[in-house]
């Protein structure tokens, strides 16, 4: 089977240029990095969007976190987390700061609020001085506040109940009256990924979180004047009433507007997740198996629904699995990706229908098939985007039914039209292509569709797994920034330990990710040090003791300037087995399509406005070939780059 060559998409090849630009007049732009200082010395400020030292020097944010067990929610201090030797490690590879997260239970108890426990506070003075020693300084962020965590949405009481919110900022002046003056304290992350709550919408979260984040930053400044804030992008508001989600917001609104002369932006990126998290049961992604870079895993943002190809359908009524495919679609030059499509219409309230082995057929100008590409994914509905006209029935994946095993895309309970539409497909102009599928059919209504759908989209960008695509999830939050004229720090960005298991290049995307962020001249932190998931030092599965990721370790050397002195691993690591390969179905050769003939676009051709369209045209997908496919967010305008270029060199001339 050819591979599919990596092509560029024009629009992005001319995004990176501009933003190249944009790096090269920022006044925070920085060619190289360096390893931690020996010694800690004066504090650090905010100054337009750079990060200073006392003397005027920029301090470059070279993080990696902590975790300290917050995920277990107890009072008990961490203490086996980490040790001075810890520091020193960290130190040693490069680092000059850990990113450190606190649970709210280790400094004050629910059952005496207000009343702090010495207990914790003695161990985070511990730490102080053990990150003073090895020269680097601790930004203490609050990842689990009174109310609850927050990154998975369950963390509302934060934002409804009053008394949370009270003690969410007294705690903060607390640890601000016993730091204020401490040189090894970088700053303070108010509160780790944010989702307000609103109180009459979920866009009213935003405001919520802009009163309570004020409200803690006015009483951290009654006491501390000296230490940064970090105040994260909400990364999505709730309904009050529907407890709905909105992910999706008018330009840097995410961001809130604070009144302050010393706070950065900070943002979190873990594009693709389905890269960086795979392996993960907790995830959801324990099926996922994602290389990078992978030019053959096309993501795109800014999607217009252009056409769609349909085939006759299969007779609903019939009993048993049924095989359909779509005519022939052959591709015109104003189509940028494609994507494959289980289409229903009146199906009915108690109707379903299953779809197993959905592929594409890719043919050549003389008809001749060059590619099948197996667009389905049974194992996870993670690639596969649900679309209904009218809001009614649900798509997802059945576990007890398939075509050849127990598993197939399962739509049902539809009035109206719907999709589950996969787009993953980087089409040849001139080519021609097919859609088919096994298809089961089960209590539909009478006048019911089902058919396979070739799906046709232009793009305002289009690119693979690889550096084009991390550098877009970067610079997006670029504006912000300018905006403000505050630093961006990315707080976390992270590969799973399973990324860098067979060759799948976690080390890659790690170094390329240090790359543009000291680029665009952001400061980072990796997550983290130490856990089963995400730690450079971590304990295998089967194994008992604990070893150290060595890529990873030998990367952060290299990129920060450190040493790299390897760790002998310990014996009783547990071999992966690889997966078994996926069966692809054998593909009919295709009558030759006239070269005049253009894709037909039939009367059912507007209920397909599917998963993927919204108002605006430039609603985001998730892609990928095997459910490899967080995708951006499409919608910012590459004209703002400009305007932030010409910002960053008003900003330099006022210098």
């Amino acid at each position: 089977m050819p591979i599919l060559d990596r092509r560029i998409h024009p629009k992005s090849a001319r995004i990176t240029a501009v933003l190249l630009l944009f790096a090269m007049l920022s006044g925070c732009f920085v060619g190289t990095v360096r390893a931690a200082d020996t010694e800690i010395s004066g504090l650090v400020r905010t100054n337009g969007r750079c990060f200073c030292l006392e003397d005027g020097s920029e301090y470059v944010i070279h993080g990696i976190a902590f975790e300290n067990d917050v995920f277990s929610d107890s009072a008990e201090p961490p203490t086996g987390h980490n040790n001075a030797d810890s520091y020193l490690e960290l130190a040693e590879l490069g680092f000059n700061t850990v990113r450190y997260y606190l649970n709210y239970r280790v400094l004050e108890s629910d059952d005496v609020p207000y009343e702090y426990l010495e207990t914790g506070f003695a161990w985070l003075d511990e730490n102080v001085k053990w990150a003073k020693d090895a020269g680097i300084r601790l930004l203490l962020n609050l990842h689990f506040p009174q109310g609850g965590y927050q990154s998975q949405g369950e963390g509302d009481s934060l934002w409804t109940d009053r008394e949370n919110q009270k003690r969410f900022t007294a705690l903060w002046q607390e640890i601000a009256r016993r730091y204020a003056d401490e040189p090894a304290i970088l700053g303070y992350g108010l509160v780790n990924e944010p989702r307000p709550v609103g109180e009459t919408d979920a866009h009213d979260g935003l405001r919520v979180w802009q009163q309570l984040a004020q409200e803690t930053v006015d009483a951290i400044r009654e006491i501390d004047r000296n230490h940064i804030i970090f105040i994260e992008k909400a990364e999505g508001t709730k309904d009050p009433s529907t407890g709905e989600m909105l992910w999706e917001f008018k330009g840097t609104e995410q961001y809130i507007e604070i009144e302050d002369d010393n706070y950065a932006y900070e943002f979190h990126c873990y594009e693709p997740s389905d890269f960086t998290h795979q392996g993960f049961a907790w995830a959801g992604t324990e099926d996922e198996d994602c290389s990078y870079p992978d030019s053959e895993e096309v993501r795109a943002s800014g999607l217009t629904w252009i056409s769609a190809q349909y085939g006759n359908g299969v007779d609903v009524g019939a009993d048993g699995w049924q095989y359909a495919e779509t005519s022939i679609a052959k591709i015109s030059k104003t189509v940028d990706i494609l994507g494959v499509s289980l289409h229903v219409s009146g199906l009915g309230a108690g109707g379903k229908c299953y779809g197993d082995n959905l592929v594409i057929y890719e043919y050549d100008k003389q008809g001749e098939l060059i590619r099948t590409i197996v667009c389905e994914d049974k194992d996870t509905a993670g690639n596969f985007s649900f679309w209904s006209d009218d809001g009614s029935g649900s798509g997802t994946v059945s576990t007890s039914v398939g075509y050849d095993d127990k598993r197939a895309l399962l739509i049902e309970g539809v009035v109206g039209s719907a999709n589950m539409t996969c787009v993953n497909i980087l089409p040849v102009t001139g080519h021609t292509y097919k859609a088919a599928a096994q298809i089961k059919v089960e209590n539909a209504e009478d006048g019911a569709s089902v058919t396979p759908t070739i799906e046709m989209y232009a793009a305002d960008s289009v690119t693979g797994i690889d550096r084009v695509m991390l550098e877009n999830a970067i610079v997006k939050n670029l504006e912000a920034s300018a905006k403000a004229d505050v630093p961006l720090f990315c707080g976390e960005f992270g590969a799973g330990i399973h990324c860098f298991e067979e060759d799948r290049g976690g080390e890659i995307w790690v170094s390329d990710m240090i790359d543009l962020l000291t680029l665009y001249g952001v400061g980072f932190s990796y997550h983290n040090y130490r856990s089963n998931s995400f730690g450079m030092r971590y304990i295998p599965d089967g194994a008992s003791a604990e070893r150290r990721n060595e890529l990873l370790a030998q990367t952060f050397a290299e990129k920060l300037g450190g040493v790299y002195v390897p760790v002998e691993a310990p014996d009783d690591e547990k071999e992966v087995p690889e997966p078994a390969a996926e069966a692809v179905p054998e593909a009919p050769k295709p009558e030759v399509i006239p070269e005049e003939t253009e894709a037909e676009e039939p009367k059912q051709a507007a209920d397909a406005q599917s998963a993927v369209s919204s108002s605006e045209g430039t609603a985001s997908v998730k892609l990928g070939k095997k459910g490899c496919g967080s995708m951006l967010g499409g919608g910012w305008i590459v004209t703002v780059c400009l305007s932030l270029a010409a910002l960053a060199c008003g900003r330099r001339k006022e210098e």
